[in-house]
């Protein structure tokens, strides 16, 4: 018996493609049409930012940054009661000694180093785990500045090499009580990064830290080091910390460049947590708990951050309830003097 035809049979298979092929030209002489045809659209733009000069590169303050911290600190008169711990607020003549961009720290003729005058002078006798805190970045931007600076004296303040009128904001955190560091910015073997003009160049000899050093006088240590950073580079500026009299603070948590202080006698620290790490309030709280434990687990802990906001204000928040749960607030410069805490 013969099948039957179903629907659609005996249809020429080349007709669905004839009607596809002529669709196509069809839209395409409909462009052509309207290309030739209509006159070209016209998009206005309007109020669009003008680039003035080059932007600036890593490490370089813009310059609204600049214009906003270039006012430097505001007086110092009635903002704090006077602090016999702080530390002084005029660097010592017997603490400088002369040096191409100016003077520079140096270990004085009676043996006093840097970093022993110009710490806190700490006395807390109190007993419990031992927590640092250090707000880094500083300098910049002067209301997270003067922000940072409106913790407890006891917190250090670690400021930018870029900073506008930065001898001048380190003797104000100075005379706010805080202990006060530099950053050193290294020059990285990748030409593609850029950390700008004050970095330092690890294989080009001390000239680089001395130019930086000298644009911060009266600090008691320095912020250095990188997780990529090859130590056998670092090797020579950590000597030269220790010819200085200087303490070295490294914010990363690897802790690498502990060996490098220890050979060179550098009284030396390294964060346990980076408090800013994630800028979610969540995050943060648990960044402090993880400090708090760090310090439980190694007697001693400093946790570093940038002066987001929203750090700061948890901050205020926590300090207060720290006594309570038997932990004691110590400047960074107590825990750099009894050396890198074993890790856990």
């Amino acid at each position: 018996m013969a099948a039957r035809d179903g629907p659609g049979r005996g249809r020429s298979p080349r007709l669905p493609l004839l009607v596809l092929a002529g669709l196509a030209v069809g839209l395409l002489l409909g462009l052509a049409a309207a290309r030739f045809l209509l006159p070209p659209a016209r998009l206005a733009y309007r109020d669009l930012p003008r680039v003035e000069a080059p932007l600036p590169g890593a490490g370089v303050v813009p310059r609204a940054v600049a214009e906003t911290a270039a006012a430097g600190p505001p007086p110092l008169a009635g903002e704090r009661p006077p602090d016999p711990a702080a530390p002084p607020l005029d660097p010592e003549d017997a603490l400088a000694e002369p040096g191409p961009w100016g003077l520079v720290p140096r270990i004085g003729p009676d043996g006093r180093r840097p970093f022993d005058v110009y710490r806190r002078r700490d006395g807390t006798m109190a007993e419990g785990p031992r927590l640092a805190l250090v707000i880094r970045g500083l300098g910049l931007d002067r209301d997270a500045t003067l922000a940072a600076a409106r913790l407890p004296a006891p917190v250090a303040l670690s400021f930018s090499p870029y900073a506008p009128a930065l001898a001048a904001w380190l003797r104000h955190a100075r005379g706010l009580g805080h202990e006060v560091l530099v950053e050193v910015p290294l020059r990285a073997a990748d030409p593609a990064t850029d950390p700008g003009p004050l970095a330092v160049d690890p294989a080009a000899g001390p000239g680089g830290l001395l130019r930086l050093l000298a644009r911060a006088p009266g600090t008691f240590a320095v912020v250095l080091g990188s997780p990529r950073e090859d130590l056998v580079r670092l090797d020579p500026l950590v000597a030269e910390l220790g010819r200085r009299g200087l303490g070295l603070l490294e914010p990363d948590p690897a802790a690498r460049l502990a060996p490098l202080a220890a050979r060179h006698r550098v009284p030396y620290g390294a964060a346990a947590v980076v408090l800013d790490a994630e800028p979610d309030p969540a995050a943060v709280d648990f960044a402090l708990g993880r400090l708090e434990t760090a310090a439980e687990r190694r007697g001693a802990a400093i946790g570093v951050s940038g002066p987001l906001p929203l750090v700061l204000e948890r901050l205020v928040q926590w300090l207060p309830g720290l006594a309570p749960r038997g932990f004691v607030l110590v400047p960074p410069g107590r825990i750099l003097a009894e050396g890198a805490p074993a890790s856990p």
